[in-house]
């Protein structure tokens, strides 16, 4: 648990109340793990370590780790903090024409432990298109140096200067669309002007980021 403690310490100011909400569970379910009481005590447990390693985007088997990693440390077997942009989706086009720049007073930053190209930046999941695997406030992860393969979460763009959409790649033979998790929404056939802009790498299902 202490990499577990090391995390709480560093995105969630100490407190693992945080961590718990950042996760939807009860705050018991963390505190208990650091009890001193043998009969309080519980064990982290493979299955939630992945739980929680998922929804605030560590690599998976972190948790597990024997060594208390120092997140700041530059040796080549640290994990090391990355920080991406959140942008809004209406701004992704014009992000993309000025070659991604960034503004770091206005630029909202969402720390994560992928290993990320320069190019890639985060969006947050404003609408039910995805269902229940992108919930709403959900922070996913574009990376454009990636190709997308069949059954690839992509952000594409439908039209010149459109707003982007998040969905799912497929490939049907000769044709290739743009499907939505929620059937609620209409399947989209590839076009000319259809053009993928990145690739979904990862997910960050906690609420906070930084403002810097």
């Amino acid at each position: 648990a202490k990499n577990l403690r090391l995390a709480i310490d560093k995105f969630y100011q100490g407190k693992p109340s945080r961590l718990a909400e950042a996760v939807g569970k009860h705050s018991s379910q963390i505190t208990r793990i650091f009890s001193h009481s043998e009969k309080d005590k519980r064990k982290l447990g493979d299955k939630f370590a992945r739980e929680i390693e998922v929804k605030i985007a560590l690599p998976r088997g972190w948790l597990d780790r024997d060594n208390q990693l120092n997140l700041e440390s530059n040796k080549q077997d640290a994990i090391l903090i990355k920080k991406i942009p959140l942008i809004g989706w209406a701004d992704v086009t014009n992000w993309l024409a000025q070659n991604n720049p960034i503004n770091n007073s206005n630029t909202n930053w969402l720390h994560t432990f992928y290993d990320l190209s320069p190019n890639a930046f985060a969006l947050n999941i404003e609408n039910d298109a995805m269902g229940e695997a992108f919930p709403l406030n959900t922070k996913i992860i574009i990376e454009q140096s990636i190709l997308p393969r069949n059954r690839s979460f992509v952000l594409a763009q439908t039209d010149e200067g459109a707003i982007p959409i998040f969905r799912q790649f497929l490939v049907d033979g000769s044709l290739n669309y743009l499907i939505a998790l929620n059937r609620d929404y209409p399947k989209i056939e590839f076009k000319r002007s259809t053009k993928i802009i990145g690739v979904f790498v990862g997910a960050d299902y906690t609420k906070s980021f930084l403002k810097l």
